[in-house]
């Protein structure tokens, strides 16, 4: 059982608290999977009981015990996503957390047993490569995906994460690859300093 806990503290089952996801984030969600190499069935839906968005599977056994297939979910929180798009006025912004969650299925992340020896940040730093993929192949310019990491930013590293450096350069990848033009790896390069800088004023 994937657990969350509930506002009085309590665990319970993540799938759960799932509800079915509003027909505006059902577009932005079908239009990360057109723009993506992803093959198979993808589950989208709502929890209030998650912190942002995530990608998860569930196992379904075999009366032996081996494991017969995965439902891959990709569940996000409303209030969540809506404070993102409403702080930014920015479509793009939604559709790359989608991309992310997304290259985490796409890389077999929550269900292929070979993923299990990956580290962490390597997750992370490949599903960041996938959403600069998507966010290409969908027409976005660089300050789109400058916007983007400065709503999510993070100047440090931890155990699942790793710094926004890192995850800048292997966006850059991934919109190259998908076809982006233009100076987007230097552009972006330069988003951690800039950011750095104007945090460090308060300081």
């Amino acid at each position: 059982m994937l657990s969350v806990a509930t506002t009085n503290g309590t665990a319970v089952d993540l799938y759960s608290t799932i509800s079915p996801a509003s027909p505006y984030a059902k577009m932005l969600f079908q239009r990360v999977l057109n723009a993506s190499e992803y093959v198979g069935t993808v589950l989208f839906y709502a929890s209030y009981h998650v912190p942002n968005a995530m990608a998860s599977s569930r196992p379904f056994f075999l009366a032996n015990g081996t494991v017969s297939h995965y439902e891959r979910y990709v569940i996000y929180n409303p209030n969540f996503m809506k404070s993102m798009e409403f702080w930014s006025s920015n479509e793009f912004v939604p559709l790359a957390i989608f991309a992310h969650e997304l290259g985490h299925h796409f890389y077999a992340h929550t269900d292929n047993l070979n993923a299990i020896a990956k580290h962490p940040w390597t997750k992370e730093v490949e599903a960041d490569y996938y959403s600069g993929f998507i966010l290409a192949r969908l027409g976005a310019q660089p300050s789109d995906l400058e916007l983007s990491q400065r709503l999510m930013f993070t100047m440090w590293a931890n155990d699942t994460h790793p710094d926004s450096y890192s995850r800048i350069s292997n966006i850059a990848k991934g919109w190259k690859d998908g076809g982006g033009i233009g100076l987007v790896e230097d552009h972006l390069h330069m988003i951690y300093s800039k950011i750095n800088n104007e945090l460090n004023r308060w300081h």
